[in-house]
């Protein structure tokens, strides 16, 4: 049913021709013309498609011109019926989640090595990966740990990935910002010295999240830094961060404190993975996600309509 799902939504939704779909599944074209085929004997498609993830093509397009981006991928979420702020909140994560792991699927396949960092929206995408049992994979985080355990906390984010996909887990000592440089230099030598270096070069993907920059985020409610820190950043201009690499809205990335202190794969090495996958949503997150693709990183973003919408408000056009 995996691969099924995978044919469809590749094929309807992402309007990609048969052959295209072949050579990306590493199958040949008959085996996906027979998977459409059985879709449509098992209902899977009609006059429209029933699958629950839908995307925004109009918006993609012009989010790809505008912010300079290889891929985009925009999701539509469907009316949240509630009034509650934070639920609603919730609901669109989890959407946002379930979309972002329907879209990687086709990568999870045999000797993959995928990074791992923090954030709420990568808990909700490995909760809703689909069981495999890959051979020879690995995933490797690529950010230090928060203070607390928590659903977005790479230690336990990494987890569960490696569990749910058979995978072998690789770990970082540490928390994601250290007490000064000089614990940063023995921390990340440490780490060096453990290997994780070399799995860091051979990442295939990456699974990151947009930091906003606000005193309500992950760094600051886990304790690792407080108000003092992030207007350190913010004076220098910076909007937002990835893996706890700190940039401006030029794309720039800031040079401060913080960037002493942070336990993360490098920016050199970030730059050398295949594909960034950034999940991104909400109107704190539009101004991160432009300073983002400034950045030059080989990142595809993964976000919700309304947030698009913003994007392109903000850029000066829809």
């Amino acid at each position: 049913m995996d691969f099924l799902v995978q044919v469809v939504h590749l094929y309807y939704q992402r309007n990609m021709t048969q052959d295209e779909i072949a050579k990306r599944l590493g199958v040949s074209k008959m085996t996906v013309s027979r998977a459409l085929k059985t879709a449509e004997t098992q209902k899977l498609v009609e006059i429209k498609i029933n699958l629950p993830i839908m995307n925004h093509q109009e918006l993609e397009k012009r989010l790809i011109q505008r912010l300079n981006l290889n891929e985009v991928f925009v999701t539509c979420p469907p009316v949240l019926q509630t009034k509650a702020d934070r639920l609603k909140g919730e609901l669109l994560l989890d959407f946002i989640g379930k979309s972002t792991a329907l879209f990687i699927d086709h990568l999870l396949q045999d000797s993959i090595t995928i990074g791992i960092a923090q954030g709420k929206t990568i808990g909700y995408i490995a909760r809703n990966l689909s069981a495999k049992k890959l051979n020879n994979a690995k995933v490797v985080q690529i950010l230090g740990g928060l203070n607390t355990s928590s659903s977005y906390n790479p230690y336990d984010l990494l987890q569960l990935v490696s569990s749910k996909l058979g995978a072998e887990g690789t770990y970082m000592s540490g928390q994601a910002f250290v007490i000064n440089e000089m614990a940063q230099k023995v921390i990340m030598a440490e780490n060096l010295h453990s290997g994780i270096g070399n799995l860091w070069a051979k990442c295939d993907f990456c699974l990151a999240a947009l930091g906003s920059c606000s005193n309500n985020g992950a760094y600051v409610t886990s304790g690792l830094l407080n108000d003092d820190d992030l207007q350190e950043v913010v004076q220098r201009g910076a909007v937002g961060d990835i893996v706890g690499h700190f940039y401006n809205q030029d794309g720039n990335f800031v040079t401060s404190i913080l960037h002493k202190r942070v336990n993360s794969i490098p920016i050199e090495d970030l730059r050398k993975v295949k594909q960034i996958i950034v999940t991104a949503s909400g109107s704190e997150k539009i101004k991160p996600i432009i300073g983002a693709a400034r950045t030059g990183l080989p990142i595809t973003l993964i976000t919700d309509q309304h947030t698009a919408e913003g994007i392109l408000e903000e850029l000066g056009g829809k």
